[in-house]
């Protein structure tokens, strides 16, 4: 019974025939999904070598820059002040510089 229920159609010798429609849907769809996936993975890795390409140029271009003397440094006002806390030997002179750093900053007292 289980081979019988599974024939959708049978030839005249009984035997179940071959649908030619069903190979053609199945093939199609396969072929469909393969040009789909591989259309996927080439995008994605186009995409990663485009980003790499890119990296690589701009730090070729950094390095230049930097080896011409043409990379400008970004001061801010607080520049001296992190590098005198930045500067420490020790957990106790760090705590003492952050201290100091608070009373001279603390406009309150």
């Amino acid at each position: 019974r289980g081979a019988e229920a599974t024939c959708a159609s049978r030839d005249e010798d009984g035997e179940c025939a071959f649908d030619l429609s069903v190979a053609a849907f199945f093939l199609s769809y396969i072929l469909i999904v393969m040009i789909v996936v591989v259309n996927i993975v080439l995008a994605v890795l186009l995409d990663e070598f485009l980003k790499a390409a890119d990296r690589e140029k701009y730090e070729t271009f950094m390095e230049n820059r930097i080896a011409d003397g043409s990379a400008s440094h970004f001061t801010t006002p607080l520049d001296p002040f992190l590098e005198y806390i930045a500067q420490f030997y020790n957990s106790d002179e760090l705590a003492s510089r952050i201290a100091e750093a608070f009373r001279l900053f603390d406009t309150d007292s």
